[in-house]
């Protein structure tokens, strides 16, 4: 929630939070950004996860497979913390 905070206080409006929660499969990034890829009004989509419950392994594979099956053009960035 911070990072939304940090977003709006500098002048952005953040189109979506999503909480994945500690069980998270890769299937469901991939979903995640296949829904976030589908959206016009989507201009870049920023993932920041600190990976105390979430396994950053899993994440980092959704969005690998999102990135090659989805051929996303929008652009990424990604920090990925912990375990």
């Amino acid at each position: 929630m911070a990072t939304m905070d940090i977003i709006k206080l500098n002048g952005g409006a953040p189109a979506n939070f999503l909480d994945v929660g500690g069980n998270v499969k890769e299937d469901q990034v991939y979903q995640a950004f296949r829904i976030l890829s589908e959206d016009p009004k989507v201009k870049i989509i920023l993932v920041n996860v600190f990976g105390g419950i979430v396994n950053c392994t899993i994440i980092a594979k959704g969005i690998i497979s999102a990135s090659k099956y989805l051929k996303l053009k929008i652009p990424l960035v990604v920090r990925l913390e912990g375990r």
